[in-house]
């Protein structure tokens, strides 16, 4: 099988004895991988929670589905059809937005018997698009890299994790880069390599996210998720939906 792999919070690290690498799971990280053999270990922290997401395609389909594809899909199936273990790339990339908001879409799928198995595979073919996009992306930066240390890499998905949980009364730019203890100048410009944003143009996108999957719900009306969300105003908040998603809270409920 080929695996669509979302590590959406928690890591560990496994090993292959057959292929002798040794495979860092990072949190909030995805990569596609093809493992046809495996003899090994794989250890996770006991103290911290665990959530990942896979998407499994039979060899053959996933070969056929990618045959006239991007070039970087078309370079991994070749690679398949040679049985060896391989990633699309040695390095995993950092889930977006889009991802998060399809992988949500998959876990709360509220359709049922013939519509929930088309549902659940045109959102497969959308992940793994999704996916196929952002490897391409990074295939072709030309650019030296801005975070070069590990330590400013860590910082930097810090900074997303505290802006998210503070998504409500979010701290300013300043206060942020503090909070995390880079400089702000490498705070913005980090923030954008890795996540292809900026630091309030993702947070906004995220709080946008978020009022869907909560409209969709159904549990809370539309003053209570603008006030759950931060926005200073329900006319605010149906502004800043409409533009993004093209229709009102209301219509989109």
């Amino acid at each position: 099988m080929v695996e669509l792999h979302f590590s959406i919070y928690g890591g560990g690290i496994v090993e292959n004895f057959l292929t002798k690498r040794r495979i860092a799971i990072k949190p909030n990280h995805h990569n596609i991988v093809y493992t046809p053999d495996f003899d090994g270990t794989a250890e996770f922290p006991t103290h911290q929670n665990l959530k990942f997401f896979e998407v499994h395609f039979d060899r053959k389909r996933f070969i056929d589905l990618t045959k006239d594809s991007s070039v970087l899909l078309r370079r991994f199936a070749d690679k398949i059809m040679n049985n060896k273990s391989v990633e699309i790339s040695q390095t995993d990339l950092p889930i977006s937005l889009a991802m998060h908001s399809c992988l949500n879409d998959i876990m709360n799928c509220h359709f049922t018997g013939g519509l929930k198995l088309l549902f659940l595979q045109s959102k497969c073919m959308e992940l793994l698009a999704l996916q196929a996009q952002a490897f391409e992306l990074e295939d072709k930066k030309t650019e030296k890299p801005k975070l070069k240390s590990a330590y400013d890499k860590d910082r930097i998905h810090y900074a997303r994790e505290y802006l998210l949980k503070h998504a409500n009364n979010p701290p300013s730019l300043t206060e942020l880069s503090k909070l995390v203890g880079i400089n702000e100048f490498k705070l913005k410009q980090g923030f954008k390599e890795t996540f292809q944003n900026t630091v309030f143009g993702y947070l906004s996108d995220y709080k946008l996210m978020r009022a869907k999957e909560l409209l969709a719900d159904g549990g809370m009306d539309i003053k209570n998720i603008a006030d759950e969300l931060g926005y200073s105003s329900v006319q605010h908040f149906s502004n800043a939906f409409c533009k993004k998603f093209g229709v009102s809270p209301g219509k989109a409920r």
